[in-house]
């Protein structure tokens, strides 16, 4: 485990050198934020199944992920599908659309290069498979009170490379079930509403059922600047906000019984040779 500290924040960062256990198929390996835990101690962050277990499909935190999958088009059943922050994962579950949710043995992971320059850590790595590759920066960095993550992505294969990448930060439930009045447009679900200051509010029966009740409901961002804004309704902290220094191509919302989490999305085709840069910010104050 990597850490960052300062006054206020204990910032704690898989290893992908290290901490094979606790990484998967699915998120980026390298700067996978586990726990933000305030000067007390205390666990800022939760995830679908905190705190009494854990595994590497859910994770916790504030993990991201790359889910486009280049070479599957291609790709049979038993074949190994190239995942950017990941490296290659086993094709074993025959349906019709690849996911890392459900295909979750790496193949074979991608190495990385950390660099650690007094509170920001620095993940580099580099893969090539079947005529797609890329390098990518990631960087981790604690201020005062904030996060800052930036990506540097460029294509250095023969084909164009399709790019989906998304951030899945997983928050406490609040006792009033508000989540925020974030500027999203949602598709109708029972399950979400707005209360009468039009932020975004959750129903959790007391019967809640993963299966039946869907609680995954697809948005798109209200966005006219280039930083979407996003405020949150922290359990813990008064005045919490994430700004996406991107595009925001869609935004879902999805929760359990113990967490909810927005998925902001970048979505682009990245040609031969060509950079995509962005980043998110999650703010305390």
């Amino acid at each position: 485990m990597l850490k960052l500290q300062n006054e206020n924040f204990l910032l704690e960062i898989l290893d992908p050198r290290k901490d094979h256990e606790l990484l998967g198929a699915r998120y980026c390996r390298g700067g996978q934020i586990f726990q933000v835990k305030n000067s007390q101690g205390e666990a800022l962050f939760c995830g679908p199944t905190y705190p009494e277990a854990y595994n590497a499909f859910d994770s916790q935190g504030l993990p991201d992920a790359f889910n486009s999958y280049p070479n599957f088009e291609q790709s049979q059943l038993g074949d190994e599908i190239f995942v950017i922050g990941v490296g290659r994962v086993k094709y074993s579950n025959p349906i019709e659309t690849f996911f890392a949710c459900d295909n979750r043995e790496v193949a074979k992971a991608v190495d990385w290069e950390i660099k650690q320059e007094g509170q920001k850590i620095t993940f580099s790595c580099e893969d090539e498979y079947q005529g797609f590759a890329y390098r990518l920066e990631k960087s981790v960095e604690l201020k005062n009170y904030a996060i800052e993550q930036k990506f540097r992505l460029v294509n250095t294969g023969d084909k164009q490379l399709p790019v989906s990448w998304f951030a899945h930060p997983f928050f406490f439930h609040r006792e009033d079930l508000v989540f925020g009045n974030l500027p999203v447009k949602q598709e109708a679900n029972s399950l979400y509403f707005r209360n009468q200051d039009n932020e975004i509010t959750v129903s959790l029966p007391e019967d809640f059922d993963t299966v039946r009740d869907q609680t995954f409901v697809m948005g798109q961002a209200i966005q006219n600047e280039e930083v979407l804004h996003v405020p949150i309704r922290h359990k813990f902290l008064d005045n919490f906000s994430i700004d996406c220094h991107f595009k925001v191509a869609q935004f879902p919302l999805w929760y359990n019984q113990k967490t909810i989490s927005p998925e902001p999305f970048l979505i682009q085709d990245l040609e031969q040779s060509s950079i995509l840069s962005w980043g998110i910010e999650y703010c305390f104050s």
